[in-house]
């Protein structure tokens, strides 16, 4: 009979405990294999299904369309609000002042431009074209409520042939096609600050001005949900350019915060929204950014909590002159 002897450990007259450190190696060494086999080949594996690229495709048509949608609502409310402010701001704009018409719109090339500096990758400009139909010629887009064009019949969707400028005051002619139909149109444009709003796609809470221009993040136009409080916001930048703040921040910025945040406050008022709303606002900001609340915060803007105190003030201003009948002009220095 063959003998196994040689296979079986002989401990002879060792210890035991040596008998147990063997044995708690070979279980050591069973639950390495067996963890390399679960982690390499040996366990089944999950099989997610294979991409169908036509429903991808599909997918991404519709999520471009609700993007184009979105994005283009956000347009739309910075130029409604943003008009009020501008046209009514005209008394306080020191003579930078050029036509208001009161629509949005333009060429495939034109509107690709725009929306490509404002940071629009290529494919949502190219969806927003499909989605409005939007080729060689001016198409409209947007018609502000109640501005010239509106009164004067222009739609959505019209696309303009011609269009000459008269002088303020005077009709000017825009002749357009609607679907069929030719139309003559003669809106007589109105005077507005000239300090237009743009939109820039970014998810920052962030708005400039670059003493021609103001610029607002998409971010920042989400989280204002009240329109008094998007007409401050725009009021402020609008203010910066009006004052000439631009390449002088660095000698007194917190005080040209200040007198940014004061001529808004008028701003807003005469454009008929409702100021009252504004310290609430700078509280609500506080909650997101609660660094902001601290003076150390920034060298460059005043803390949350100065901006609400000096806010009360000049809300309290603002309506004992309208109680009293009085012209909504900011306090100058003599």
């Amino acid at each position: 009979m063959q003998s196994y002897d040689r296979d079986i450990p002989s401990y002879g007259a060792r210890p035991f405990s040596v008998f147990w450190e063997h044995a708690r190696q070979l279980r050591r060494s069973a639950s390495l294999a067996t963890s390399l086999c679960l982690y390499a080949a040996c366990a089944s594996r999950p099989v997610p299904p294979d991409p169908n690229l036509d429903l991808i495709q599909a997918e991404r048509e519709q999520q471009y369309a609700a993007a184009v949608r979105h994005v283009v609502g956000y347009q739309q409310r910075l130029l409604r609000v943003s008009s009020r402010v501008l046209v009514n701001g005209v008394p306080l704009c020191e003579g930078e002042v050029g036509p208001f018409l009161g629509m949005h719109g333009g060429t495939r090339a034109s509107l690709r431009r725009t929306y490509g500096r404002l940071g629009f990758p290529r494919d949502l400009q190219d969806a927003l074209a499909e989605m409005f139909g939007i080729r060689d010629s001016v198409k409209v887009l947007y018609v502000v409520p109640g501005s010239p064009v509106d009164r004067a019949g222009l739609k959505e969707g019209d696309v303009i042939g011609l269009a000459l400028m008269g002088r303020a005051g005077e009709p000017h002619t825009m002749e357009i096609r609607r679907q069929a139909e030719v139309l003559r149109l003669r809106p007589a444009y109105v005077p507005q600050c000239q300090y237009p709003a743009y939109l820039r796609l970014s998810d920052d809470l962030d708005a400039t001005s670059d003493g021609s221009t103001i610029l607002l993040t998409t971010g920042i136009l989400h989280f204002i949900d009240k329109d008094a409080d998007l007409a401050f916001i725009i009021g402020h930048e609008v203010a910066h350019n009006i004052l000439g703040h631009l390449g002088l921040k660095a000698q007194t910025p917190r005080k040209f915060e200040r007198e940014a945040d004061y001529l808004a406050s008028y701003l807003t008022a005469r454009a008929g929204f409702d100021i009252t709303g504004a310290p609430a606002f700078w509280r609500r900001w506080a909650l997101e950014h609660p660094q902001r609340i601290s003076d150390k915060w920034s060298r460059t803007h005043p803390s949350t909590a100065e901006r609400v105190v000096i806010l009360e003030q000049v809300i309290s201003e603002i309506v004992a002159k309208i109680e009293g009948g009085e012209p909504l002009l900011p306090n100058r220095s003599r």
